[in-house]
């Protein structure tokens, strides 16, 4: 059974049944949680019926505790008829599962309890000065007491290996910690304005004490370096996480993890990017001449395009949504200076540093956007003259 096909054989207002399918909301959600029992389930003995039945309770707790979230941080009670069936259709499936004497219940209160407790904790942190990464963590963990549930209903049904068990809550600890700092850089203006508390806010207040406006703030949260900082550790988490689980049977919670970290990579390149480009246009901006003429402007040009080149041999230019082109914007400077025999007396040292940069960094077998784009015809082409231009021979593998 899917999930709308448990919400549609339900017995109430169909106003409540198109609230809680409502596909917008859904879709805003990471796609894992609709399925968050599965993630785990290859390591337990588990009937089909029942995986399912997880599923759908799992999802259906979560969108109560998104609600709650709302309702408690916006004092939104619109949703709270839709939060009172998604918990008691959960709870109901759950007493279908496990009878009343169950283990599991200990495991839900445990849980319950934890996320009280998260509730309470961040309430605490925004009228303290120090906060610990390991208060942090704690935080993060209960905050994501729910998702445990999972692991709990598994193990309560299959309990052979607690060595696993124990595993999986580690793990799902560390991928929660990584979560939840990311929602804080996601969440951080917001935050800011509700006087949440925010691990992002709470560094950067540390280090610039003096501004409250929350637009300028978040800039800084960039500028300053720290956004890539907590991508880093987010990075770091989701390997503990996964170094946890290596030997267990979980692919789909690690490529779901794997996923995430990709995530916080290229986040971290568009930060790069951005700052790139932001530094870039600084320094260009305070750029004056006094006299403009041909040969001042070809020997400033001259100066210019040597200056650019980085150590690495590349030249950078054009952000769009595959990043900052190195390789095309290499192989087009590379390909003009070349073609030019007055121009390539001048660029002798940066054409054949060029030439290195290109030559090590193809995608497959043809060159792309940059370093970290797909091949495409446009580049591969700039490259091939690059090369022609320099007799160097490009032997094509295909």
């Amino acid at each position: 059974m899917t999930f709308q096909e448990y919400i549609e054989s339900l017995f109430i207002n169909n106003i409540y049944k198109v609230q809680i399918l409502d596909k917008k909301i859904i879709e805003s959600n990471p796609s894992f949680y609709q399925k968050y029992a599965s993630l785990f389930a290859k390591t337990h003995k588990i009937l089909e019926k029942d995986l399912s039945l997880l599923d759908i309770a799992g999802f259906l707790y979560y969108k109560a505790t998104l609600l709650t979230d709302n309702l408690i941080d916006e004092k939104d009670f619109s949703k709270f008829a839709q939060i009172t069936i998604c918990q008691e259709e959960s709870i109901k499936i759950l007493t279908s599962i496990f009878s009343l004497e169950n283990n599991f219940w200990s495991l839900w209160n445990k849980r319950r309890d934890e996320y009280f407790e998260a509730i309470y904790l961040e309430k605490q942190f925004s009228k303290k000065d120090i906060v610990s990464l390991k208060e942090y963590e704690t935080l993060a963990d209960k905050k994501s007491a729910f998702g445990k549930v999972a692991i709990d209903a598994l193990h309560s049904i299959d309990n052979r290996n607690n060595a696993v068990y124990q595993k999986l809550l580690l793990s799902h600890k560390y991928f929660s910690i990584a979560f939840q700092l990311n929602d804080d850089i996601q969440d951080f203006k917001n935050d800011l304005i509700k006087g949440q508390f925010n691990w992002a806010a709470y560094l950067l207040k540390k280090e610039i004490k003096s501004n409250d406006d929350p637009n300028i703030l978040e800039k800084q949260l960039y500028i300053k370096g720290i956004a890539k900082v907590i991508y880093k550790k987010c990075i770091n988490y989701c390997n503990k996480s996964l170094k946890i689980v290596e030997n267990v049977n979980v692919p789909e919670w690690k490529n779901v993890i794997n996923e995430t970290k990709k995530s916080f990579q290229i986040a971290i390149i568009e930060i790069e990017n951005y700052i790139e480009t932001l530094t870039s246009d600084i320094i260009l901006s305070k750029k004056t001449y006094i006299e403009n003429n041909l040969k001042n402007g070809i020997t400033t040009a001259i100066k210019f395009v040597k200056s650019k080149q980085n150590k690495y041999g590349s030249w950078r230019d054009y952000l769009n949504q595959g990043g900052i082109s190195d390789i095309w914007t290499t192989s087009f400077i590379l390909s003009k200076i070349s073609e030019n025999t007055k121009l390539k007396s001048i660029f002798q040292i940066e054409i054949s540093k060029a030439l290195i940069f290109i030559k090590k960094n193809k995608t497959n077998s043809l060159w792309g956007y940059n370093t970290t784009w797909i091949e495409d015809a446009d580049s591969t082409n700039l490259v091939l003259l690059s090369l022609f231009f320099n007799s160097e021979e490009y032997f094509s593998p295909l």
